[in-house]
């Protein structure tokens, strides 16, 4: 159906001489049917306009149906339908609102955490008197390090909140390059900044840590094993869509960032061991 909107005898921009059939909803432009596209919105765009429009996923549509409502949305999608989401593909030209949608989760379960931690260092001294002992019982071959218990108990308590957007950074950027090697090795080159993306939404789960905190003993070890592999899960089917869609390489990429992961972390440990032992000779 030709457009209301469209005068008497338009032509097609794109070409002159083919009657026009619709309108560009965004820059006006007369477009025959083989250069309109019609959107989920069902306007009409054409190809340079469409192109700019939020794509499906939720949270890039925040400035049209509100940051909260996307928020929300985006999450869900995530928990409820992972297999669905991933494969949408982003169009924000930045990753940075991406990164911040993640950090978001991780920023609400530490300042919970830091407002703990105050609670109890105002109401709970023992707290520190216990943490102290068990940190110099456990370091008993290492009498140098008793010095450092009272640090070592500010940085237990305090470190993780207050060090939040520096931990959550380390993360997603190790977390990141573990995964591009991975990729390259099985899937070829994958732009560094689309794994970034892919983690910050995978990062939902971090929500969950509030939960932590009101359990003990053998329900944390269970929970905390719970949400490892949920988690390994969802990065897998984020990174299948930068695999090409093919979870069987997004399966042997992640076993490679596993791999080069647990090797960087045991270099990390064993490097300051030497070095404290050979400083003791």
């Amino acid at each position: 159906m030709t457009s209301p909107s469209l005068p008497e005898g338009a032509r097609c921009a794109t070409h002159p001489y083919v009657d026009a059939v619709y309108l560009c909803a965004r820059c006006g432009s007369f477009l025959c049917g083989e250069c309109a596209v019609i959107a989920t919105d069902a306007e009409s765009y054409c190809t340079g306009c469409e192109t700019e429009l939020p794509g499906p996923i939720p949270w890039e549509q925040r400035a049209r149906v509100g940051r909260l409502r996307a928020f929300g949305r985006t999450a869900l999608a995530i928990l409820l339908a992972p297999g669905t989401f991933f494969r949408l593909e982003p169009r924000d030209k930045s990753i940075w609102p991406t990164v911040l949608f993640g950090y978001l989760f991780t920023l609400t379960v530490d300042t919970v955490d830091l407002v703990r931690a105050v609670v109890v260092w105002q109401t709970d001294p023992m707290s520190r008197s216990a943490f102290v002992s068990g940190f110099r019982r456990g370091a008993q071959h290492l009498p140098e390090l008793w010095d450092y218990a009272d640090a070592a108990w500010a940085l237990a308590e305090f470190g993780g909140p207050i060090g939040s957007p520096l931990w959550y950074a380390v993360w997603i950027g190790v977390s990141a390059a573990g995964w591009w090697l991975g990729l390259r090795l099985v899937a070829g080159r994958v732009p560094y900044r689309e794994i970034v993306r892919a983690l910050s939404y995978t990062n939902v789960l971090a929500g969950f840590g509030l939960l932590t905190m009101w359990l003990s003993g053998p329900a944390v070890l269970f929970f905390t094993v719970v949400l490892a592999v949920w988690g390994s899960i969802l990065q897998i089917l984020a990174m299948s869509r930068l695999a090409g869609h093919e979870i069987g390489r997004a399966i042997g990429a992640f076993f490679v960032m596993l791999l080069l992961l647990t090797l960087g972390s045991v270099a990390a440990c064993a490097v300051p061991a030497f070095v404290l032992s050979m400083a003791h000779l």
